[in-house]
């Protein structure tokens, strides 16, 4: 069956990579700003795609559903930081959690995210606090960052091999960045502290939102593994899949399942297919 074609555009966050340098207190709002460039126009969004990081994937990708719902249309995501669903908000989808048990990979899944909560959090919270302190140490020494990194990268995902010429490829975008090779942990501290009306903390985010269909992944060794009925309480989930393996950096080392993923959520006979008026994807 052919497949649809799609435009990718790939910003980076503030401070990261080639993107221009932000120095001064409160620019966390930059962060959600990607689809202005579509807005601006008066195009649609046809779908957000989570990116690689905890904070500049799902977070952005929701709250830009939240703060820009007349342009994105869909999302998919694949770190899914959802809670148990509650009586105020979906009355019949606590039955329904009641009276499901959970399969044995997703008692796997939510020990995978108790690690991970009590284990593996330890860089968000000094991220978070003291981030000028983890700065002088990337800016002084290339080993402490690729020390910081690596250990993301290892522990993170599934035991998949990454290879040196990869490893000093995402150290080089760090240490090379426009804005040097410390400021990229800033976001961390300003989304922490420098929440508003406009750019909601990270609670928000594991809400509701309302109008922007929903798409999903689920790979056992992601950093949050929830109960696949949880993800319910995100939004109206049109699309699911559930993968084999993989992990955390999905869109890198398992790019075929997020591309199989947008051809069947977009694609002909699929629960987004035509969303966006004369963009189909098709010739």
């Amino acid at each position: 069956m052919k497949k649809p074609n799609f435009h990718v555009v790939a910003p980076s966050l503030p401070n990261f990579g080639f993107r221009q340098r932000i120095a001064k207190r409160g620019f966390c709002a930059v962060a959600v700003r990607r689809d202005v460039l579509f807005a601006d126009e008066g195009t649609q969004v046809c779908a957000v795609r989570e990116s690689r990081r905890r904070l500049g994937g799902f977070y952005v990708t929701r709250i830009m559903g939240v703060v820009y719902p007349s342009s994105v249309v869909a999302s998919h995501i694949n770190l899914v930081h959802a809670q148990p669903p509650v009586w105020t908000s979906q009355p019949g989808l606590p039955l329904q959690h009641a009276a499901t048990p959970y399969t044995a990979a997703e008692k796997g899944g939510m020990e995978r995210s108790a690690w991970f909560v009590t284990e593996g959090q330890a860089y968000w919270q000094l991220q978070t606090t003291k981030p000028q302190t983890l700065a002088y140490a990337f800016a002084d020494s290339p080993v402490a960052l690729l020390a910081w990194t690596y250990e993301k990268l290892v522990d993170w995902t599934d035991g998949c091999a990454w290879t040196t010429d990869e490893i000093l490829t995402w150290l080089s975008i760090y240490c090379f960045s426009t804005a040097g090779p410390n400021a990229h942990i800033r976001i961390y501290y300003e989304a922490q502290h420098h929440p508003t009306a406009c750019v909601p903390d990270r609670d928000r985010a594991s809400q509701w939102v309302y109008g922007v269909k929903l798409g999903v992944a689920h790979f056992p060794r992601e950093l949050t593994v929830v109960p696949r009925l949880w993800a319910k309480t995100l939004g109206p989930l049109v699309y699911e899949s559930v993968l084999d393996k993989g992990g955390h950096f999905a869109a890198h080392k398992r790019p075929n399942a997020i591309v199989a993923d947008l051809h069947n959520m977009f694609g002909a006979g699929g629960p987004c297919q035509g969303m966006v008026r004369g963009r189909s994807g098709y010739r």
